[in-house]
């Protein structure tokens, strides 16, 4: 039997960038292209990894989802802090 292996992406909104834990790939627009690389571009992967972060729920390229994905998390995006919202 062969197993489809989803595609898992995080996105980090500061930089525009998705890293595939399944494919050890980030994923980002070069030009006016979508390029996968084993590095992010212009950015340590420890500054990136340090950088907010998100989980996507698609498992498919990137590229179906940046518009709706830059618009929900623009690139000032902080995710919240815990105890932020919590009422008080």
């Amino acid at each position: 039997t062969t197993f489809l292996v989803e595609d898992d992406y995080v996105y980090y909104p500061s930089y525009g960038v998705y890293y595939s834990n399944h494919r050890h790939q980030y994923a980002y627009r070069e030009d006016n292209a979508w390029v996968a690389r084993p590095a992010p571009p212009g950015v340590t992967v420890n500054v990136l990894m340090a950088s907010p972060s998100v989980r996507m729920n698609f498992h498919d390229s990137p590229a179906n989802h940046h518009a709706v994905v830059v618009k929900q998390y623009p690139r000032n995006w902080k995710d919240k802090q815990p105890g932020e919202n919590n009422g008080h």
